[in-house]
């Protein structure tokens, strides 16, 4: 392992045979989910907010706040169209490949499950309560803010950053549909603190512990936030 992919670990050992598989297979499940969704009528790849799952998955304030929490996540393999798909997929592939390889399976698994959380929240504070909304592409974001913040140590191509940032930026801006804007730029913010997070711990036998006390602490403070949101809606 070269020096700028030991940025955030020190162990050459991968827990999966191929660094580079849960951002391909995630990428494959959102694709399978979007091609679902056109499937049920009257939803179809330029509009998939009709689909039955959008109301039964999609972030929804409201209905987290009357315990649906479960929301938080589902809503990330959501897109509302296939630009906004396409943004994810490509943000996924080029990004989130590299992001992956330097971070390791279980940091990346752990790092996704909160940034989908993190756009979730974002979507919770700051917009209104009955409004609708996939988050893909506020996970998506997150994974770009975590990228941005080690792009020199983990010597990322910032060409590659810079134009798949823009072509996300104009996406989410244009033509994503009940995509919130909050949600991009709550998983942004997450991304980069959790890429903090784990470039700031010792670089010594204790750094493994120390990561994963971070992120996890990251994560309960995320999920406090979603208790108090909840709390006051009941008050």
């Amino acid at each position: 392992m070269t020096s700028h992919e030991r940025v955030v670990r020190d162990t050459t050992n991968h827990a999966l045979r191929k660094p580079w598989i849960l951002s391909v297979g995630l990428a494959a499940v959102v694709v399978i989910v979007f091609i679902f969704n056109a499937a049920s009528a009257p939803a179809d790849v330029a509009d998939q907010t009709p689909a039955p799952s959008f109301e039964h998955l999609a972030m929804i304030p409201g209905f987290v706040d009357t315990g649906q929490v479960y929301r938080l996540w589902t809503a990330a393999l959501l897109h509302s169209n296939l630009w906004s798909l396409i943004a994810t997929v490509l943000t996924l592939l080029v990004v989130g490949t590299e992001v992956e390889k330097r971070w390791g399976a279980r940091r990346y698994l752990v790092t996704l499950g909160t940034l989908a959380l993190a756009a979730g929240v974002a979507v919770l504070y700051f917009e209104p309560a009955i409004s609708r909304f996939a988050t893909g592409g506020g996970a998506a974001m997150g994974i770009m803010g975590a990228a941005f913040v080690v792009a020199r140590r983990a010597r990322f191509r910032i060409w590659a950053l810079l134009l798949v940032a823009a072509f996300d930026i104009i996406i989410y801006l244009t033509v994503a549909d009940e995509s919130s804007a909050w949600a991009a730029v709550g998983g942004f913010v997450g991304g980069a603190i959790i890429a903090l997070l784990l470039i700031t711990a010792p670089r010594d036998e204790r750094r493994n512990r120390w990561q994963f006390i971070a992120l996890g602490s990251f994560f309960v403070v995320l999920c406090l936030l979603v208790v108090l949101h909840m709390a006051l809606f009941a008050g």
